[in-house]
């Protein structure tokens, strides 16, 4: 699952894996299971509202793993919405789809009443790695003690995130040789 990630967007990931790892060592903490990158997990017991939306505590770049199980009806319901594309994507119990869910809307598509499904969620929590970017304070202790540069150099990284984020993103080119 994170060989995808890593393969489909491999500058996206490895920004993502040093940010982590700056808050591994700054803190010594671990992520929710061993060389990951994620920084959050999550199991949802029960269907979700079908509604579009994109993920709100995810980070707006980086990738999202949306693993479900259950017993329902694969060919008919359960699968993912994609609205930019204008697509569902089927996917059977135990398949995982990754995509960035913080820039990218999506919505589940509801199981029937006497169907079950549980989902486990992987992303990287967008205030973590906003916190790491700076320097290891929260929005308000930022606010409070950063420098007139530091506040700065915030507002421009933060001007251009949305350039840079694209710029991160692979082409196919970038994938494989033909």
């Amino acid at each position: 699952m994170l060989d995808c990630f890593e393969q489909a967007a491999p500058v996206v990931y490895a920004d993502v894996q040093a940010k982590v790892r700056q808050l591994q060592d700054r803190l010594n903490l671990e992520t929710p299971f061993r060389s990951s990158v994620f920084t959050t997990s999550e199991i949802i017991f029960g269907d979700v509202p079908n509604l579009s939306h994109k993920n709100p505590d995810a980070s707006f770049y980086a990738f999202e793993a949306i693993t479900l199980f259950g017993d329902y009806d694969s060919d008919e319901r359960g699968g993912i919405v994609l609205w930019d594309d204008d697509r569902v994507i089927p996917l059977r119990s135990g398949a995982t789809a990754v995509f960035p869910t913080g820039s990218k809307p999506y919505s589940l598509v509801p199981v029937a009443p006497h169907e079950t499904r549980v989902i486990f969620r992987q992303f990287c929590h967008a205030s973590v790695l906003c916190w790491v970017d700076k320097g290891g304070r929260s929005d308000t202790q930022f606010d409070r003690l950063a420098t007139v540069a530091e506040k700065a150099a915030w507002e421009a990284k933060r001007a251009v995130r949305g350039e840079t984020a694209a710029k991160m993103y692979s082409k196919l080119g970038d994938l494989f040789v033909y």
